[in-house]
């Protein structure tokens, strides 16, 4: 049986430690893992998910809130 983690609160100080963050997460990840990432408007997870990718050598990464708005 899988064990679940409960969520998890980070505060970091800047965009490039939210970044770095992304990065280290991206070393973790294994395929077919899910990331839920919760927050109001501007609390960097879009930052979060571009140190991420870049991690894992994609290409940019934007918010799909901007695409609504």
């Amino acid at each position: 049986m899988a064990s679940e983690a409960g969520p998890a609160m980070i505060y970091l100080p800047d965009a490039a430690a939210t970044a770095a963050v992304g990065a280290r997460l991206a070393e973790a990840l294994r395929g077919g893992d899910a990331i839920a990432l919760v927050g109001e408007l501007g609390a960097g997870k879009t930052t979060l998910v571009a140190g991420l990718v870049a991690a894992l050598g994609g290409g940019d990464a934007h918010s799909p809130t901007f695409g609504l708005v």
